[in-house]
């Protein structure tokens, strides 16, 4: 029985120091536990010759200043989940390798616009890819994914070849997110926006897409909103009220429709299963909308 007793006792004091240990970092840390960047050795399949330095280590969101210090509050402002962190060799040369994930795909897209730069070169991958600056960015579904050369001299094949590698294995299940609308035929170089406030000036618009176009002698700006569960509805009505607020002229407004007078342009509006959908410019409304429903229809982003 004593021997019994001394197990017990034995069992009952390492829960007690295991406590206390818990207590003391908790109360070092500040009142919450702060734990380490994590570490895992599995890593996307790449292509041939590549190798990792080191494992991924995974930075939680309150923790990314570890990586990037003074950058984790624009990062926070779009939405961030977490950033995934490693390094990658090929050919000489070695890349830092960073997968921000967001809480959304248009957080990602904005992420990638408030860093993309007007000189950047278009790539093909993922929704979209530039390189400038001796680095790689892309977006895919709901990551940002950033590839810095080490090296001075950047070699944008060998990037294009591990941005491949990470997107193909790794994001490829992520679907399409809004910018995976919006055709590339007509659209004007470098005006992509993601409106994180407003657009147009209407803070209804907050958290849209929209780019401008030019489809044979008409300038127009082509707008997407992702919405849910009958939101659609619920965004024009807003709109709508917020158009009359700044004294612009209703033409339309009925179920699934909105036509206004807006700043001296046309603004319609269209809500269809998970977006809303919007055009604004100059010209007959008639003539904008047949271009609203042709760009609607344009969903394969051609």
């Amino acid at each position: 029985m004593a021997a019994s007793v001394s197990r017990q006792e034995r069992t009952v004091s390492a829960l007690l120091l295991a406590g206390l240990a818990v207590f003391c970092v908790w109360v070092l840390a500040g009142g919450r536990i702060q734990p380490a960047a994590e570490k895992r050795n599995s890593a996307p399949a790449l292509p041939t010759g590549w190798a990792f330095s080191a494992p991924w280590e995974i930075f939680p969101n309150g923790r990314l200043y570890e990586k990037i210090n003074g950058r984790e509050p624009l990062f926070q402002e779009y939405g961030v989940v977490r950033l995934e962190y490693t390094e990658a060799s090929k050919g000489g040369q070695t890349f830092d390798v960073y997968l921000y994930r967001m809480n959304d795909p248009e957080g990602a897209v904005g992420v990638y616009l408030a860093h993309a730069g007007s000189e950047g070169k278009e790539l093909d991958l993922g929704s979209m890819a530039e390189s400038s600056g001796g680095r790689l960015r892309a977006v895919q579904g709901t990551t940002y994914l950033e590839l810095l050369a080490q090296d001075k001299a950047f070699n944008e094949s060998l990037a294009l070849d591990l941005a491949r590698g990470v997107m193909g294995s790794g994001l490829k299940d992520q679907g399409r997110g809004m910018i995976d609308v919006f055709p590339k035929r007509g659209r004007v170089k470098g005006t992509l926006a993601f409106n994180q406030e407003s657009a147009f000036g209407l803070e209804s618009l907050a958290k849209t897409v929209s780019a401008q176009y030019r489809e044979g002698d008409v300038e127009f700006t082509f707008l997407v909103r992702r919405t849910s569960g009958g939101d659609g509805q619920k965004v024009l009505e807003k709109v709508c009220d917020e158009i009359k607020e700044f004294e612009g002229k209703i033409l339309d407004f009925s179920p699934g429709k909105l036509a206004a007078e807006f700043s001296g342009k046309t603004l319609l509006f269209v809500a269809d299963g998970p977006a809303v959908y919007g055009i604004y410019g100059e010209g007959p409304a008639a003539r904008l909308g047949e271009l609203l429903a042709k760009m609607k229809d344009r969903s394969d982003g051609r």
